[in-house]
């Protein structure tokens, strides 16, 4: 009993899809929108379509703003719209100018 225990802790989680993404907002607490910009294979014509993606992230020190650009990793759902966690910012939002 002990050694299954051991062996299934010990198996890794396997790969979780990352995606990198524009803050599109981020007034709630813990949560932001994600915008993710896709290009989808037309099943006809197999031309490439620009579509987007809004998804909802959960993001715990409420570090994402609205302009960042971030990566998310897929988890399990925390709620009925969140399945997905803030992982790192990889640009901030350019600052905006002054008149």
């Amino acid at each position: 009993m002990a050694e299954a225990i051991a062996t299934r802790e010990s198996k890794s989680r396997g790969q979780r899809r990352s995606r990198v993404g524009v803050v599109v907002a981020d007034a709630r607490q813990k949560t932001a929108k994600i915008r993710l910009d896709l290009l989808v294979k037309h099943p006809k014509y197999g031309k490439y379509l620009k579509t987007q993606k809004v998804i909802h992230v959960h993001d715990e020190d409420n570090t994402c703003k609205s302009g960042d650009v971030v990566e998310v990793l897929e988890c399990r759902p925390m709620s009925k719209t969140k399945s997905w966690r803030f992982a790192r910012k990889v640009r901030e939002a350019a600052a905006k100018q002054q008149a």
